[in-house]
């Protein structure tokens, strides 16, 4: 039993001992604790500890990001339910920003922008001649396609410009009227009421075509005292420039087919350059 004296308890020898306990061998008496020093870093820790907690407290109040990058908004600041938040993104968005498939359309719209402010409609081509045939720019102001080799006359208005071959056996005619006639439809009127008085004249009905340039066509035969029978296309209409033209075209009757072939390819590719020549 221990007593007064000092005695304890050796676990060492499992028995009680007098006198203090020993030390690790060489370190003599074991160094006591700095109090002050202990009570100064506590007094440190607990500052700092007060400190941050009146940060935080602070930043939860004005709902600014936290130190993990949470933040708390004020619950009247959100958007009501039902309509979109974000800048416009009804879904996908992360952290207030548009997902990049989801919401793309400012940045499509300005694409569209600057597509119809750079791009522009591709010039129109011109229609490649069909076999047989080549594309005239005549110098009285226009265009068209007319068989390959022929020649060219110009005897002025009222007649204006002839493309023919053997001897005007075949031929393609094209005739300004320069204000003559206020319309194609008074001008084809004029022009069957010219040839009505040849031999042999015989014509069918006008065909009224319409559309933009008003046109109308006739197609007529008469004798001719030297060519024979006579096979005559023609079509009154305007131009590009608002300007009334006639486009006609005369063979053997014989050959009616081809003529009204060679007809069809002038008169549909005429044009009037500087308006609606490609």
């Amino acid at each position: 039993m221990p007593d007064s004296t000092g005695a304890r308890w050796d676990a060492d020898q499992q028995r009680w001992a007098e006198g203090a306990r020993p030390g690790p061998a060489g370190l003599g008496t074991p160094p006591q604790p700095n109090i002050p020093a202990l009570v100064l870093v506590s007094l440190v820790v607990l500052l700092v500890v007060v400190a941050v907690g009146i940060r935080v407290g602070a930043s939860a109040e004005n709902g600014s990001p936290t130190a993990d990058g949470a933040g708390s908004t004020d619950p009247s600041d959100e958007a009501p339910s039902g309509e979109p938040t974000g800048g416009g993104c009804e879904s996908g968005s992360v952290g207030g920003h548009c997902d990049a498939e989801e919401d793309q359309e400012g940045f499509g719209n300005r694409e569209a922008a600057e597509e119809d402010l750079e791009g522009e409609p591709p010039e129109e081509e011109e229609a490649p001649a069909p076999d047989g045939y080549e594309l005239r720019t005549d110098s009285n102001g226009f265009e068209l396609h007319v068989p390959e080799g022929w020649q060219r006359e110009d005897e002025g208005p009222p007649e204006g410009v002839f493309y023919l071959q053997d001897g005007r056996r075949d031929l393609i005619q094209i005739a300004g009227f320069e204000g003559a006639h206020d319309s194609p439809q008074e001008a084809m009127d004029a022009l069957e009421s010219g040839v009505r008085g040849n031999a042999g004249f015989f014509s069918y009905e006008q065909d009224y075509l319409g559309g933009e340039s008003l046109a109308v066509e006739l197609n007529y035969v008469y004798d001719h005292s030297e060519l024979g029978t006579r096979d005559v296309y023609a079509r009154t209409f305007l131009g590009g420039d608002g300007e009334v033209y006639a486009v006609l075209a005369a063979g053997s009757d014989d050959d009616w087919q081809l003529t009204q072939e060679r007809y069809q390819t002038a008169a549909d590719s005429f044009c009037v350059t500087g308006y609606d020549c490609p």
